[in-house]
């Protein structure tokens, strides 16, 4: 008798939203074209109005700018150099990673922890949550993933890491106390 053989495929396919191919859509349109399908929509549906903007600061295409020319305006800074200063918390938190003397597992796990942040910079999931949802060529440990969030918890900003707002404040008073030791 023959078993039954079990394959498990993996793929990763990109598929854009009803809405999303909408938007796409409409933002090909030429300015006729859009004011064709805006007044369609006016037209089909009693509850869209169009608001007449009879304000001076109204948004008009003579208000268009033309770039600015290579070398008319070299003293003033280009604006994608000052967003290039700015970085967001994660990349703050993935230069951190570098300061410390970290084996590669331990700072990989440092990193997936790190991506595993909300905006907030609090861990959501749970480290079981975080194991048993990781591919299975990472062979995550559990213990070994606590010790990678007790460094995270080191980082600046203080309380990155912690998983709810009672452990941030807890990270931060200890922060303090081996402060004021110092």
């Amino acid at each position: 008798m023959q078993r039954p053989a079990t394959h498990l495929r993996l793929s990763l396919t990109t598929r854009l939203s009803p809405k999303l191919q909408q938007s796409l859509q409409v933002l090909q349109l030429s300015t006729l074209e859009l004011q064709e399908l805006v007044a369609g929509w006016l037209a089909d549906n009693p509850f869209l109005e169009e608001v007449e903007n009879t304000s001076e600061d109204s948004f008009s295409d003579t208000q268009y700018v033309q770039p600015p020319q290579l070398g008319i305006m070299q003293d003033e800074s280009d604006i994608w150099d000052t967003l290039a200063d700015n970085p967001d918390m994660y990349e703050l938190l993935r230069r951190q990673v570098c300061e410390y003397d970290l084996d590669d597992v331990t700072a990989a796990q440092v990193y997936f922890l790190i991506e595993n942040l909300n905006e907030q910079g609090y861990l959501d999931s749970s480290l079981t949550d975080l194991v048993e949802n990781a591919p299975l060529e990472w062979r995550l440990d559990e213990t070994e993933l606590a010790q990678a969030l007790t460094i995270l918890q080191q980082f600046e900003p203080t309380g990155v890491g912690a998983r709810n707002l009672q452990e941030s404040l807890l990270l931060q008073l200890d922060n303090l106390s081996a402060e004021s030791v110092c």
